[in-house]
């Protein structure tokens, strides 16, 4: 399990879903807290994440009122397929979206509604270029697509200011393509490696996405 999930995980279980042991710490509380706290600023990991997972980033809220939040959202993973060789090429993703989370008098549970931009490139280092020249690292895509982005999840506010939640599912679906460039496909003399280029497009161009688990941890204000 990725470290950084543990963490997050050993951090959210110091904080139960309904404490008396300690007053201050009361997460009935959360639909009145963004009353009086509608700014929240919050770091962001997605341990299920298609193209990439792992993607981690940040993110600002700001609650006009205790029924909805708006979110502006940025995430981003990048794999290396060489690890330690750098030839090998790297595939790298990268979202930003615009979200409105309905709570509609409830306390924690939201809904998600909103729109992204993304961009996925997948580089292709020489050495599987043998049959093109001059080898140098090709980028075998580059997808920029905006979307619909709907999801469930819920979000406490501490009294303190503490915020933390998790988005359970959300799905990213590709409506426009704005960017597509594959110059693998242009360069590359063999057939069957231009098909599976051009069909690895399509994909990434009309496959949704989805996120599972994404941990939101912060603090409002």
């Amino acid at each position: 399990m990725n470290i950084y999930l543990k963490v997050i995980i050993l951090f959210l279980s110091l904080f139960p879903l309904h404490s008396k042991a300690d007053p201050k710490i009361n997460l009935d509380r959360s639909l009145v807290e963004r009353q009086v706290k509608s700014i929240s600023l919050l770091a962001n990991y997605s341990y299920v994440d298609l193209w990439i997972p792992s993607k981690y980033g940040l993110s600002a809220s700001i609650s006009p009122n205790a029924k909805t939040t708006y979110d502006i959202e940025y995430l981003r993973a990048n794999l290396s397929l060489g690890w330690f060789v750098d030839d090998l090429g790297s595939f790298n993703d990268q979202r930003l979206s615009i979200l409105r989370r309905s709570f509609n008098g409830r306390n924690s549970l939201n809904f998600v509604f909103g729109a992204y931009y993304s961009r996925t490139k997948v580089n292709i280092g020489a050495r599987f270029l043998s049959g093109i020249s001059p080898q140098d690292n090709y980028d075998l895509l580059l997808i920029d697509n905006v979307g619909l982005t709907v999801g469930i999840g819920n979000r406490w506010v501490l009294k303190s200011g503490f915020t933390f939640g998790a988005d359970w599912f959300s799905a990213n679906v590709p409506l426009v393509n704005t960017r597509k460039e594959n110059v693998f496909a242009k360069l590359t003399k063999d057939k069957d490696d231009r098909d599976t280029a051009n069909d690895i497009v399509d994909i990434f161009r009309k496959i949704p996405g989805f996120s599972i688990l994404k941990i939101q941890i912060g603090y409002s204000f």
